[in-house]
This record gives structure tokens, sequence and C-alpha cells, in this order.
């Protein structure tokens, strides 16, 4: 992305409890040229998405204080009342994938689901 002549960094938000998996992340993130903003809870999280807009934000399911899906209907209607010019992309990420935490997360509004480990290319 540009930003007038000067070419602005991606960034992205990784919202994830486990410290091991937000350092792996943003270590593959961070050699891909992304700055990088990690949360350790969900309400960490939401407050924030409120207050920033990145290129992808990485959501843990299951986590402390908020899981990540209230994170993402909370932020979804927030975001419809607060910021409706504006769509944050969202990709849940789960250790216990199934086909029915994939149907659970896009309903809350995340854009993608995923299991697991995940190859940083393929986010």
């Amino acid at each position: 992305m540009k930003s007038g002549n000067a070419e602005r960094a991606k960034c992205v938000l990784i919202i994830d409890d486990s410290l091991t998996i937000r350092k792996a992340l943003s270590k593959g993130f961070s050699r891909l040229g992304f700055q990088v903003d990690e949360a350790e809870n969900g309400l960490q999280g939401f407050k924030r998405l409120k207050n920033a807009t990145y290129d992808l934000v990485i959501l843990d399911f299951l986590m402390p204080v908020m899981d990540g899906i209230d994170v993402a209907k909370k932020f979804r209607a927030w975001e419809k009342l607060c910021r409706p010019w504006f769509h944050q992309y969202i990709v849940g990420l789960s250790a216990h994938a199934n086909g029915k935490d994939a149907e659970i997360g896009l309903k809350a509004g995340m854009d993608r689901f995923m299991s697991k480990p995940v190859p940083i290319k393929t986010l």
C-alpha cells in the first residue's frame, strides 16, 4: 500500500494467549516486512482493533478474558456503527479445528478460518 510517495509497511495484529504462538507468528510476519502488533487476550485485542486498522488480524478462538468468538461479534457490531467505511479482515485460528468451529467463526464475523499450525505464507 502507498501513502503519498512513501510506501507504508503492512500491519498485522496477532491476538493469541499463547506467547509461543504470538512470537512465532510475529517473527514470520516481520520477516515478510510486516509491522506486528500483539495482544495476549481478547479484551486487549478488542481495544487495539477499535484504535487502529490493520491489513490482517489473526484471532485465536480460545483465550482468557474474552474469547475470539466474542471479540469478532463485538468488534463487527462496533465496526458497523463506528467505522462502516472499513471492513477489517480477520482470520480465526484454532488448535481444535473442525467444521463446526469454522462455521461458528464465520457466523461471528471472521472472514476466514484456519487450524493451527499454519504456515505464515498461507495467511
